[in-house]
């Protein structure tokens, strides 16, 4: 899978597939062409909407989490599912002392919305919610990346 690495000085995202708004300050709504995120200080609680990289997330973690630790980006290089594109934005800068805070987002770019859009829409919701408070468990002002 291709990484692309961004630094920005903002948390506004939208999906490169939907144009639907993603994330921004206080806010943050999973896009159904997401299939994956990745919090920086929450590598091991990842939120997963497919089931082909869950199997490989989760093999990867059995694999070297206790030898040599989880090293994202190789995992992401790793994983071959066409189409699939990773967008990992860092925000860092000075606020109460230096902050760094990396978020791995994955696309399927060939995704296509359903007919009937809104029965997604709702299971997505109820998972956003869940990232939504971890996010502000992991504001800005942390060292975590």
């Amino acid at each position: 899978m291709q990484i692309l690495a961004l630094e920005l000085s903002h948390c506004n995202l939208s999906c490169p597939v939907t144009g639907q708004q993603i994330s921004a300050p206080g806010v943050y709504q999973a896009s159904p062409a997401q299939m994956g995120l990745w919090l920086g200080g929450l590598l091991e609680q990842p939120e997963i909407r497919c089931a082909t990289l869950q199997a490989a997330w989760e093999g990867y973690v059995t694999e070297h989490a206790a030898d040599t630790g989880i090293y994202l980006d190789a995992f992401l290089q790793s994983v071959e599912l066409p189409n699939y594109v990773c967008f990992a934005i860092t925000q860092s800068g000075i606020g109460s002392g230096f902050y760094s805070s990396t978020v791995w987002y994955v696309f399927n770019m060939n995704y296509v919305a359903p007919a009937d859009g809104l029965t997604e829409n709702a299971a997505l919701s109820s998972e956003s919610s869940k990232i939504n408070s971890l996010r502000h468990a992991e504001a800005p002002h942390s060292n975590r990346a």
